[in-house]
């Protein structure tokens, strides 16, 4: 499963590679900035690694649609956002809302490539057959890079999201979660 995760996360960045390189290159020494256009859909699929003590370790594909508004502040710009994520793997299924932000902040000033911390929170639900919706709570952080290809087309890699969940019942999961997409600026 893991080899095909890969596999499906290589292909999916070769292909928005040739897409994009030439609005990429048109982009090149303008001005634009997230802000420009404030508003953002995105889509993310990638997979995430439960660790859960005295239990084992278990991969998922994971995917999350976030929903972002960015503006000015400081020398960056903060993307306040909210998602739907649902993680999926044989017999076991969870959806998860994460609630949180991003400051994205422009590396060089010729190009509009953007580095990012992220930080959310949220609750997290089992809707595994027999996981009676067993809710639980969530914490991650996380950073990653972007790069704004088009005013309205930004991809996304996020290859360091750690966390952990937590619920009253039940010993805390640490999570790891790698993710590719993109938004789509309006």
């Amino acid at each position: 499963m893991k080899k095909t995760l890969r596999s499906v996360a290589l292909a999916l960045l070769a292909a928005l590679v040739l897409v994009t390189l030439p609005a990429a290159k048109a982009q090149a020494g303008t001005n634009i900035n997230l802000s420009d256009k404030p508003w953002s859909v995105g889509l993310q699929l990638g997979f995430i690694m439960l660790v859960v003590p005295d239990v084992g370790t278990f991969s998922a594909f994971s995917m999350e649609i976030p929903v972002e508004y960015t503006f000015k502040v400081g020398p960056g710009e903060l993307a306040p956002h909210f998602g739907f994520m649902v993680n999926v793997r044989k017999k076991a299924a969870s959806i998860a809302l994460p609630i949180g932000a991003r400051y994205k902040i422009r590396v060089l000033k010729d190009h509009p490539l953007y580095v990012w911390p992220l930080l959310d929170i949220g609750p997290s639900f089992d809707v595994s057959k027999g996981g009676n919706g067993t809710a639980s709570g969530f914490l991650r952080v996380g950073a990653g890079i972007s790069y704004l290809v088009h005013p309205n087309v930004e991809l996304m890699f996020q290859p360091l999201n750690l966390g952990a969940t937590f619920a009253a019942d039940v010993d805390a999961c640490f999570i790891y979660q790698l993710l590719l997409g993109t938004n789509f600026r309006f």
